[in-house]
């Protein structure tokens, strides 16, 4: 669907945003071709979906439009469930799962300056591997080096002598004695 320039752009509605989703995890969920895909194909396949959901026709949505909206549904979603799996797990007894997600609302808003709206898509594609996945202390490491080439990850607080010993472990198991409770 061309734009003129006279014509003022048409707006993502909600519907449209969770169709989108919805799309893109059904197709990516497909056994047969889903993921063996290339990404031509993923994005047709994705697209094709996504207008017969909405009863639309071929010009309505095209490949440039989906893939931008999807850049930035991704991009937040995955920034929020970043925050959520960080706050998840560290998460203390007696703290539900909705004081989790209330905390990474608050956490979110504060991190991008933006309340985050994208909650039913969020429920949707949260489940699939990708947003499951928690960075790893190397990958977090990774992450940080990245931008500006020096990662100092000491502090003062945090000074662990690697070579220190402070319990000796006995070189024999005859020599280890068993607990008895208190």
């Amino acid at each position: 669907m061309e734009q003129l320039e006279d014509e003022p752009p048409t707006w993502w509605t909600v519907e449209e945003e969770y169709t989108l989703a919805v799309s893109w995890y059904g197709t990516s969920k497909n056994p047969m071709p889903g993921n063996n895909m290339r990404k031509v194909g993923f994005w047709e396949a994705m697209i094709r979906k996504f207008q017969r959901i909405l009863k639309k026709d071929a010009n309505y949505r095209i490949h440039d439009m989906l893939s931008s909206k999807w850049t930035q549904i991704n991009k937040k979603c995955t920034k929020f469930n970043s925050i959520y799996n960080k706050i998840s797990s560290h998460k203390q007894s007696g703290v539900t799962d909705f004081d989790v997600y209330r905390a990474t609302m608050d956490q979110y808003h504060v991190e991008t300056g933006h309340v985050f709206e994208l909650e039913k898509i969020w429920e949707i594609v949260k489940e699939d591997p990708k947003w499951n996945k928690t960075d790893t202390f190397m990958e977090q490491q990774s992450k940080r080096s990245r931008g500006s080439g020096l990662v100092d990850v000491s502090d003062e607080s945090t000074n662990i002598d690697l070579n220190a010993d402070t319990y000796e472990i006995p070189d024999d198991l005859n020599d280890i004695k068993e607990i008895s409770p208190p």
